[in-house]
């Protein structure tokens, strides 16, 4: 499911979205959107890395991630990162 979030941001990263939006030719909301969801993959690896670690449980990763368990287990599965 897909929500719609409205933020500011600074002026520097909208020059930045900017250039990406002319050089990729994509929107903003595609490249802002892309964006985030690398932020969302380098968090979950990163994470996963504290995990393996055993700096922090999968509970914690789960709870950082906004997921329950199951989803937390499905999307490792996904990836192929073992538990």
């Amino acid at each position: 499911m897909a929500v719609e979030i409205a933020i500011p941001v600074d002026e520097k990263v909208s020059k930045y979205i900017q250039v990406l939006v002319e050089t990729e030719r994509k929107s903003h909301s595609d490249v802002v959107r892309a964006l985030l969801e690398e932020g969302y993959k380098g968090e979950i690896e990163k994470l996963y890395t504290s995990y393996s670690r055993g700096e922090i449980t999968l509970r914690r990763m789960a709870r950082r991630l906004g997921l329950n368990y199951r989803e937390l287990y499905q999307l490792l599965a996904n990836k192929n990162l073992p538990l």
